[in-house]
């Protein structure tokens, strides 16, 4: 879930969901992290604007320990504030949601909203005057998921400027969990915004973790550039740093073939340096 916390956390404040979720608006979010709990920053939480405090957790997977979890921040929340919480989950994972909404027990018994984000229709959120709102349609409930990416990229070309690329690569990034990435991409080289992974906010993080992780994953999230036209020079780049951490420093010869090689023969080699064990084996001999 880490990968998606921030741009959810980004998106959630000042959404149509909260309304949906607290039904009522929020006086003040609170930047709140606990000693001494397991996971002890919680996602959200805010006083509404009916004085109660609201806790909101975000989840991207059925985890079967998610009551206790809620009922560690429910009493620590309690302490912090002296008042105890209305706690939500939203789950925006790609699976069905299998958790249970409360936790039964001889001795104590706890409930909390339990929400799939796909039980509300898209068109309500892309119908928001929020752009913000219109990125979160794509984990909503969907009737075709291409034409959805079509409807957001045009929201945010008609964004102010100077937010475009962060609202880009948040939709870059959410789409993940909808395995959505190949759509915003396509559909992406059309949007004239230009995004550097190591620049933007949104993705800097994001980036950094996924070297940190592996090849793997560095190669499909860094490809943030790919989105936008000038596709083949973020590629390109991408490549490069791929084969200088995997190989060290580049000889000349090398970096005179990512200058020049077309887009299809860049794809194939990010795809060989998953499985190489030389500089040859993906890019063939000096």
């Amino acid at each position: 879930m880490s990968r998606f916390d921030g741009s959810l956390k980004k998106l959630i404040p000042g959404s149509i969901l909260m309304d949906k979720l607290a039904h009522s608006g929020v006086r003040e979010w609170l930047n709140v992290e606990l000693p001494a709990v397991r996971n002890p920053r919680v996602d959200l939480v805010a006083w509404l604007e009916n004085a109660i405090l609201f806790h909101l957790e975000l989840q991207s997977s059925n985890d079967p320990e998610m009551a206790q979890r809620m009922l560690e921040y429910y009493v620590r929340l309690w302490r912090e504030f002296t008042v105890p919480p209305m706690q939500a989950v939203l789950y925006v994972g790609p699976e069905r949601m299998s958790m249970d909404r409360r936790l039964r027990h001889r001795n104590l018994a706890l409930r909390y909203r339990l929400v799939d984000i796909r039980d509300f229709d898209s068109e309500e959120f892309l119908a928001s005057p929020r752009v913000e709102d219109s990125i979160l349609a794509v984990l909503c409930r969907v009737r075709d998921q291409r034409q959805t990416i079509r409807r957001i990229l045009d929201r945010i070309c008609s964004a102010d400027p100077a937010s475009r690329a962060d609202l880009l690569a948040q939709l870059l990034v959410i789409s993940g969990l909808r395995n959505a990435e190949t759509i915003v991409q396509e559909e992406g080289r059309h949007v004239p915004v230009q995004i550097d992974p190591m620049q933007n906010a949104v993705l800097r993080e994001w980036y950094q973790e996924a070297h940190e992780k592996g090849l793997a994953e560095g190669l499909a999230e860094g490809l943030a550039e790919g989105l936008v036209e000038g596709e083949s020079k973020g590629r390109r780049n991408l490549l490069r740093g791929l084969l200088e951490r995997r190989f060290g420093p580049l000889p000349a010869w090398v970096a005179n073939r990512l200058a020049t090689a077309p887009a299809a023969t860049l794809e194939d080699w990010s795809l060989r340096i998953l499985d190489a064990s030389t500089l040859e084996e993906v890019i063939g001999e000096g």
